[in-house]
């Protein structure tokens, strides 16, 4: 049941190549996850609108998929909080840098029930950081790996 909640949502990881949407560009890699914190903030304090506000113009992500997943979310969301219970709090998990030019953060949004794993790739384009991925899921067996 929980796959099925969050199949939609892995549309979204797939790369787009339109910035179309994307206006922001953060200097370094330091300001990215502070961006990142305070939109995984907004997502565990239940601030939707704000975590898509903030999300929006990093994203390389077009305009269309963006509306598309927060239109998904939105209409899914009464389920996932009956799966998951309400946001509590959140911690950060992982930060794992390839190269110089993408890294990956990983938080995790702490539910009533069981948590959820957000995961953000960040890619350091010619004019700055961008958020080029995301997807978040509930599978508790892919946060220890193949352990």
């Amino acid at each position: 049941m929980l796959i099925k909640l969050l199949v939609p949502f892995a549309l979204l990881v797939v790369l787009s190549g339109s910035a179309a949407g994307q206006t922001k560009f953060l200097g370094n890699a330091n300001d990215a996850r502070a961006s990142l914190d305070g939109i995984v903030g907004c997502i565990a304090a239940s601030n939707y609108s704000c975590a898509w506000k903030e999300l929006r113009p990093l994203s390389v992500l077009p305009a269309v998929e963006l509306n598309a997943f927060e239109a998904q979310f939105n209409s899914q969301l009464g389920a996932v909080i009956r799966r998951f219970g309400e946001p509590l709090d959140l911690e950060f998990l992982h930060e794992q840098q390839l190269g110089t030019s993408l890294v990956k953060y990983e938080f995790l949004v702490r539910h009533e029930k069981a948590p959820v794993r957000w995961t953000f790739i960040m890619y350091r384009a010619r004019k700055g950081w961008v958020l080029t991925d995301f997807k978040f899921d509930g599978d508790l067996q892919r946060f220890f790996g193949s352990r």
